[in-house]
């Protein structure tokens, strides 16, 4: 999340800032993953009155801080979006605040990470373990992208289904907004405040212990539905964005 901070000085100034929501982190508490985004309010879907990607405003006496949400993919290098509206907030301010929140590691938890990494491991090919349905989907997937089943073997469904998104999206890379944000606020001469580091081995820890074969397998699924959708749907999510259309945008595959 980024944010850009602009105290009110005499009146002359119009307190302001700039938040950039990151991809919210899927939970884990029980198998099909509830979406945080599956129940929109339909008075909270708007579009933009002005030109570019919608934004919310949240403010007390002297402070207004400006939120924009960002894709969590990567824009189509062809899509330009107009940065105006990001312009005259950073205008002024003192403070892009946010870019997600960083994690640190020692190496006295380098055994928890090779712990990690042999629960996310399979033996021989992850395919043949699956539900008859699955396996199906899986196989006509990895087909049509080329890969065979060595390719995915030696992991369980969770890394399969990262590896099969990053398979489909092989190709030239897009645009990444978020950077194109930072740009910006160099340009203007807008610090970036930087989010204190905190320590990863807890998060580890927590997210090993709730690493069921149910949820690795929902995981899957819910990635060979985003491949499934095929990239017509995730364009057209990024051109919502762009617009200020966002219930356009939430119906990127987010799986």
């Amino acid at each position: 999340m980024e944010g850009l901070v602009k105290r009110e000085w005499s009146g002359l100034a119009l307190a302001a800032a700039l938040m950039l929501a990151g991809p919210v982190a899927a939970q884990t508490g029980k198998p099909g993953l509830a979406d945080p985004e599956g129940n929109v309010v339909e008075e909270l879907v708007v579009t933009a009155r002005v030109v570019g990607p919608a934004w919310w405003r949240v403010s007390d006496d002297d402070t207004t801080v400006y939120i924009l949400a960002l894709p969590d993919t990567f824009l189509p290098r062809d899509l330009k979006w107009d940065q105006s509206g990001l312009n005259r907030r950073l205008k002024g301010s003192n403070a892009l605040i946010g870019g997600g929140r960083s994690f640190t590691l020692g190496i006295r938890n380098i055994p928890l990470l090779l712990s990690l990494r042999r629960s996310l491991r399979m033996k021989g090919t992850m395919e043949d373990d699956l539900p008859p349905d699955l396996k199906a989907r899986f196989v006509t997937l990895r087909e049509g992208l080329g890969k065979d089943a060595k390719h995915y073997s030696g992991w369980g469904p969770m890394v399969a289904g990262f590896t099969l998104v990053g398979d489909a999206r092989d190709g030239p890379r897009g645009r990444n907004a978020e950077d194109q944000v930072r740009s910006a606020a160099r340009r203007l001469r807008v610090k970036e405040k930087k989010l204190e580091s905190r320590n990863a081995a807890p998060f580890i820890k927590e997210f090993k212990a709730g690493l069921t074969m149910d949820i690795q397998t929902a995981c899957l699924d819910a990635a060979m539905s985003d491949v499934e959708a095929g990239p017509g749907v995730a364009r057209a999510a990024a051109e919502g964005w762009a617009r200020g259309d966002v219930g356009a945008a939430l119906k990127a595959p987010r799986g």
